[in-house]
């Protein structure tokens, strides 16, 4: 692993309408490393992921280097920008809801990422479409390309953003808070995934959050972000460990957050059933004993997977298999 930077910016600033977003922000990022941003909501993470990407609004005034291979993409006309972003740089939005077209399956939405930069046959596009869906955990046995994206889950829709940001093997992904809105187990999951993706990609990863947690145990750099300027940089063992900005530490007092802690530890702390308690079983005991407000008993749910062939059976995928509860 090189430690050459893949990316690197360089006093970028960034104005809307004359109003100031970002202000003299320089990081860089190596081949195969992650840099973490954390910062509070409206610290500039995502407005400075846009930026390196160059899909600002109008009215929008970059000043600044960013470069990509050497290449400094705010000097780059809007084609050349469309040709690197997907095949050079991938982006995994915040809400995938939102980043996915509801009225396509989620194989054209891949599909139409690989077409768009690679020259392949639609055939071999739907085939990457397939391997790529493998490669997030979403084999085709179960999760078919003919899938829309209300019919997955938020974990489930989440990978489908990630395959169409990695489809063509880009070298840097950029990752703005791909866990917001998942349940623990399942950001579990998705920052595990992120983490095989670059090992196994030679990835440079850019992961933007809130969470020290997730930044602990994941970046190897971190920058820290507060009112669109950069107050706080480095290796993330030594900025976590000497909170040298007082907004540092002011972060890390409003976090459960113990630097070096292992992410499941944390988790287990979120996840782990509290004591039973005298008061709290005798309110259980008291609840028992009235009848049930809901009963759900033997819950079935299934949903009907198109056919890929004319006069093939129809089949049928199980999402709720028999729940009970009072």
């Amino acid at each position: 692993m090189s430690d050459k930077a893949l990316l690197e910016v360089r006093d970028l600033n960034l104005s809307i309408h004359d109003t100031k977003i970002l202000t003299d922000i320089s990081l860089s990022v190596a081949q195969g490393r992650t840099l973490g941003i954390i910062g509070e909501s409206g610290s500039g993470k995502s407005m400075t992921a846009l930026s390196i990407m160059q899909l600002l609004p109008k009215g929008a005034e970059c000043r600044g280097a960013v470069h990509l291979d050497g290449r400094d993409l705010t000097q780059l006309d809007e084609a050349t920008l469309c040709e690197l972003r997907g095949s050079h740089i991938g982006m995994v939005f915040q809400e995938p809801m939102t980043a996915l077209n509801p009225v396509h399956t989620i194989g054209d939405q891949i599909t139409e990422s690989v077409l768009l930069h690679q020259k392949v046959s639609r055939r071999e596009a739907r085939r990457i479409a397939e391997s790529t869906l493998e490669r997030v955990g979403l084999p085709v046995s179960q999760y078919p390309l003919t899938r829309y994206p209300h019919e997955l889950s938020g974990g489930q829709r989440q990978r489908v953003v990630i395959a169409i940001a990695i489809a063509c093997k880009p070298k840097l992904l950029i990752a703005d808070e791909p866990t917001t809105a998942l349940d623990v187990t399942t950001q579990a999951g998705i920052l595990d995934l992120l983490n095989s993706l670059k090992a196994s990609e030679g990835l440079a990863l850019i992961l933007i959050t809130h969470d020290l947690a997730v930044v602990g145990n994941m970046a190897d750099d971190v920058v820290i972000m507060r009112n669109g300027e950069i107050v706080e940089s480095g290796a993330t063992s030594q900025v976590f460990s000497e909170q040298n900005h007082p907004y540092t530490q002011t972060l890390f007092k409003a976090s459960s957050f113990v630097p070096d802690s292992r992410i499941s530890a944390h988790l287990d702390t979120v996840e782990g059933d509290a004591p039973i308690t005298s008061a709290s079983a005798s309110a259980s005991a008291s609840a028992s004993a009235s009848a049930p407000l809901l009963s759900v008993d033997r819950l079935v749910c299934t949903y009907p997977i198109n056919k890929r062939r004319l006069f093939a059976p129809q089949r049928f995928f199980r999402a709720v298999d028999e729940v009970s509860f009072n």
